[in-house]
This record gives structure tokens, C-alpha cells and sequence, in this order.
């Protein structure tokens, strides 16, 4: 019987004994991975226990992959297939469902690479590779799960691998030296990889989302956030969060957290300050959390605990109040007492940092919103200033006003400026949304002026019995 080939998503034939050091798992009896019978070939997982049948009685010949094993790590060759390749050598390490793109990472490019090999009916089959994402916009072909990696720690030979636990829904990452001390040391570098340079979402911005596989996806690539902010609010931004974050090395003893809440108006810019506060961090671990983790107590506290292992870190939380609801409701949303505990509570983790937004500053109680140490400042993002306003609205006239000359294009800015004083970022860009689809809808000429009125008597969609009037502008998040 061929014994000791990792399996990709095999389900050990005991559960791991918790009595072993680093997780080690104990499968047929001793130590190493193992696969169910009958194992679909087809999926890159060998069918271990249905090869190599040999009479009652009878000592079964050693493998390719015990042969192989033995060669590489300089031990003696087995006489028989007993798995002594593996007796008393393996360490391993149960790491999160999140850190199996990183272990794969890491495992595609180990130091000292010898050899990456796959076993199927005890001889050696292709090696089959799965993209990975690694950035945004950027995937690498990586050694599927399960593949046996030889490389060399420091000199000395190690085979190595990752294969599915399927009890804890995470992945287990194995290591077999010639001695045990080695490979307990090659488990610890891998690890180091995986949380270094072969990590996949440290260093940059994920959106933490229990609808995805892993629970992390890469944030898109944002565009760049228009000159619509006010001075005063980008400098708050950059002193509250950039500079603490940016300086963690020296700053961390006297800010060793800070939480702000930008409030305001729908439209008026709360989103675009995150994304500069994004954007100003490159390089730094940054927590998207998506609106849901807000209703579970668990995810927050997971996303936390994940900035707090990639410190310092940023978590972003958008839409508060409408997600959490207020601190005075009875019982109190599960998600928002833990949020309360991660900010300020005796579990309060160092080294993350904490930026949320809300549309209605006066939805979230006092004593959590202004109490310092929860949220330590609570910053109004109002409509941008005439200034920013003029320069947006010079862009819109770029892209839409074709005909006369530049005197003539500044006329329909100077017009539009003054028809729309006091309007948000949102309402802004609607304009130009509804100049765009007024002219597709009559075959005529973009016209930007005229669509002021498109927004301003757009009609609000209330609840009934709210009333509204047809003056008011269009609301737009």
C-alpha cells in the first residue's frame, strides 16, 4: 500500500491527538497525512488505501513515494511499505482557512527549491497547479494543495506539504526533516514566510466578507479620490490615522490605538475620505469589513484579532448606524457589543487602528460615538466647499461641453456653481449622470444646466405618510 502521500482534501482516519506537539496529526496509526477510500484520482488526490493490495500475510514492498522520500532526505531506504519515512519526523501546524493562498505561496517557492512532485498509483504524476489571487488584479499559478514540496532548510533536507483539514475548516501545513528538530524548524520558517513575504493579504487592502471563500478578497483598485475634501478634514485624517500608523515604531507606546468617526449628510464625501485615507497607506494591512461582519459579534472580533496580527493595521467599518443600529436599543446588536470591546473594552487590541462613517451622527448614542477611547474624534464631512465645487464641476464641463471655446466652457461652469450651491459630492456627479442619460433619452446635445433641474426636482422616494417636497433635491448615498 502506498502510505504517507499527502491528500488535498482528505479526511484522516483518526482525529488529531491533541497530546502531540504543534498540531502533529496521527493518521493510520502514526504520524503524517492519510486519504479516505476510494479518492477520485481525477481531482489530484491519490487513492491510497485502494492501491497496492497484497495477501494476508504477506509485507507490503515500499512505494515510489517512500523510495522517493528516503532519497531525499539521505535515510535509510525501506524495506517494506511501514512508512518509516515518516516515524517520529513530522511537525506540522493547523493554520486559518484565510492563510491557504499564503501557505500555497510559500510552498511554490521555498528556499533551497529541490523538487515539486505528486504521486498517483504509487508512481509520480503530473504536478497540478491552481491560480491563486495575490493582489487585485493579479493571480499566480501555484502547486495545487496536497503536493510534496522538497527544499532545504538551512542546508538540511525537508519535504513538506498542505493538505485540507477538514475538522477545523482551516489547512494544516506538514514538514518531514531527517530529524525531528529539523523539521519543527522548517515548520516555524514556512510560517514566517506565510506571514511575510509569501502572505497574500498583509501589507495590503482586503474586504473581509463571510460570503467569500477564506473570508478575505482583495479590495478593488480605486480610483483616485477627486480634490472635493476640505483642507481641515485631510489634515485631521492624516494626524489621527496616517501619522500614528506611518510612525507606528515610535509612536506606538503614547497611541497605541485611535478610532475616528467621520458623520454627515448621504453624498457629502465620507466614503471618498476613506479611500484617501486608503490611499495613504500602501503598504499597510487594511480591513474592509463588509456590512454583514457588523451583525455577528464573531466577525468582528475575527477582524480584529486579524489586524491585530498584522499591526499596525487599519479597520474600516462604513454605514455604522444603519448596520448596528443605536447603542440604545434593547438588547443591544450583538456585532456593536463587540465592536464597544475591541475599541475600549480589556481585550482592546494594540496596534489597530479603527475608521467608520455614518450618515446620521446623531443616530449613534453619545455615550458611544464622543465617550475618547471608543471613538477618539468624531469628524463632520460636510458638502464641499465653492472652490471644490467650481474644480469638479470644471471637470464635468471637460468631458460633456464640446462645443466654443475655453471663455465659453468657464461661462457653464460659473453658471453651474451658482445652481448648485450647498450640493453634495453625490449630487454632483448625478448631474452629469442625468445630463448624460436626458441627452441619449432625446438624441440632443448634453446639456449640463438644464439638468440641474432634473436633480433638483427629482423625486424623493418616502415612506408614506413622511411628505417630502418636489423641491428638495434627489437623495443619493
Amino acid at each position: 500500500m502506498m502510505r504517507g502521500v499527502p491528500q488535498p482534501d482528505a479526511t484522516p482516519d483518526e482525529d488529531p491527538d491533541p497530546s502531540l506537539p504543534d498540531d502533529e496529526a496521527s493518521v493510520d496509526g502514526r504520524s503524517g497525512p492519510g486519504a479516505p477510500e476510494g479518492e477520485d484520482v481525477g481531482s489530484g488526490a491519490p487513492d491510497v488505501d485502494a492501491l497496492g493490495a497484497v495477501p494476508t500475510g504477506a509485507e507490503p514492498d515500499p512505494t515510489a513515494a517512500d523510495r522517493w522520500a528516503a532519497t531525499v532526505l539521505g535515510i535509510e531506504q525501506p524495506a517494506d511499505a511501514s512508512g518509516s519515512w515518516l516515524d517520529g519526523r513530522v511537525a506540522s501546524r493547523l493554520l486559518a482557512a484565510h492563510e491557504r493562498t499564503s501557505a500555497l505561496v510559500a510552498l511554490a517557492e521555498p528556499d533551497d527549491l529541490i523538487e515539486h512532485v505528486a504521486f498517483a498509483r504509487d508512481e509520480p504524476t503530473d504536478v497540478r497547479t491552481e491560480d491563486v489571487a495575490v493582489g487585485p488584479d493579479d493571480e499566480r499559478a501555484v502547486p495545487e494543495a496536497g503536493t510534496m514540496v522538497a527544499w532545504r532548510h538551512e542546508g538540511a533536507p525537508v519535504i513538506s506539504w498542505v493538505e485540507i483539514d477538514p475538522d477545523g475548516g482551516g489547512v494544516r501545513l506538514v514538514a518531514v526533516g531527517a530529524e525531528r528538530a529539523v523539521s519543527e524548524e522548517a515548520v516555524d520558517a514556512l510560517v514566517a514566510a506565510i506571514e511575510g513575504p509569501a502572505s497574500t493579504w498583509r501589507g495590503r487592502a482586503v474586504v473581509v466578507d463571510p460570503g467569500v471563500e477564506g473570508l478575505l478578497a482583495h479590495l478593488p483598485t480605486l480610483p483616485e479620490v477627486p480634490a472635493v475634501l476640505a483642507e481641515d478634514l485631510l489634515e485631521e485624517l492624516e494626524r489621527d490615522l496616517v501619522v500614528p500608523i506611518r510612525g507606528w515604531d515610535e509612536l506606538q507606546d503614547t497611541v497605541p490605538r485611535r478610532a475616528v468617526l467621520l458623520y454627515g449628510p448621504p453624498g457629502t464625501g465620507k466614503r471618498l475620505a476613506v479611500r484617501h485615507v486608503l490611499g495613504r497607506l500602501d503598504g499597510v494591512t487594511r480591513l474592509v469589513l463588509a456590512a454583514r461582519c457588523l451583525l455577528h459579534g464573531e466577525l468582528v472580533r475575527a477582524a480584529f484579532e486579524l489586524a491585530a496580527s498584522a499591526a499596525p493595521a487599519l479597520v474600516v467599518l462604513e454605514d455604522l448606524d444603519v448596520v448596528v443600529g443605536d447603542w440604545g436599543a434593547s438588547p443591544a446588536p450583538e456585532g456593536l457589543v463587540e465592536l464597544v470591546a475591541q475599541l475600549d473594552g480589556p481585550v482592546a487590541p494594540r496596534g489597530v487602528f479603527t475608521v467608520a462613517t455614518t450618515n446620521y451622527g446623531q443616530s449613534v448614542d453619545v455615550s458611544f460615538g464622543r465617550r475618547t477611547g471608543r471613538f477618539d474624534r468624531l469628524l463632520e464631512v460636510g458638502s464641499p466647499a465653492p472652490r471644490h465645487r467650481r474644480a469638479l464641476l470644471a471637470e464635468v464641463v471637460a468631458r460633456r461641453v464640446d462645443e466654443g471655446d475655453a471663455t465659453a466652457r468657464d461661462r457653464v461652469v460659473e453658471r453651474l456653481v451658482g445652481r448648485t450651491e450647498g450640493w453634495t459630492v453625490a449630487q454632483l456627479r448625478e448631474l452629469e449622470r442625468l445630463a448624460v442619460l436626458e441627452a441619449a433619452r432625446t438624441s440632443s446635445p448634453c446639456d449640463l444646466v438644464a439638468a440641474v433641474e432634473l436633480v433638483r426636482h427629482q423625486v424623493h422616494r418616502h415612506a408614506p405618510g413622511t411628505g417630502g417636497s418636489a423641491d428638495q433635491a434627489g437623495s443619493y448615498l
